[in-house]
């Protein structure tokens, strides 16, 4: 039975910690302190291994205590979203084509990134959630909303996305 769940703990590690790596990271805007949160979760996800109930998949469990956690993290910080700083690309060398499409790159994300920001904070989470390759029911589950509010949050994200960057490419 321990050995059942040490292996059952390990694959899903093995499959989750990336995409959790990701998604706290894109919350926290602090990779290691998305590291401290992610390793916190899975802690208290094994801790609590035996208590599953078996009403969704153990995925989206492990994804509800994870979004737990860094929800507590914001209560505890009181966090405030600030938006992206282009300090970053002054310090980009410009002087070979390499470094100029780097610094390109770097424009790009610095722009989605901005957008995302302008985004309402349970919108920003709902397209996370999406780019981590979760489904409409996933989702639905982990936030413990309606799948259709979820849909409608996404579907109002992705309105804002598009003509926030639409603006941004026409200027």
């Amino acid at each position: 039975m321990q050995e059942t769940k040490i292996k059952d703990f390990q694959d899903q590690y093995k499959s989750l910690k990336g995409p959790f790596m990701r998604y706290a990271t894109a919350l926290l805007k602090d990779s290691a302190l998305a590291e401290e949160i992610v390793h916190e979760a899975f802690l208290s996800a094994y801790s609590k291994w035996d208590t599953f109930q078996q009403k969704s998949k153990r995925s989206t469990w492990l994804w509800s205590i994870l979004r737990n956690a860094c929800l507590q993290h914001f209560r505890r910080s009181e966090f405030k979203y600030e938006s992206v700083s282009e300090d970053s690309l002054e310090n980009t060398p410009s002087s070979d084509e390499g470094a100029e499409m780097k610094l390109i790159q770097m424009s790009k994300e610095a722009v989605v990134k901005e957008a995302l920001g302008l985004l309402t904070p349970l919108q920003r989470e709902v397209v996370e959630l999406r780019m981590s390759g979760l489904s409409m029911e996933e989702m639905s589950e982990i936030l413990n909303t309606p799948s259709s509010t979820v849909k409608s949050h996404l579907h109002r994200a992705k309105k804002h996305l598009i003509k926030t960057l639409q603006g941004e490419t026409n200027e």
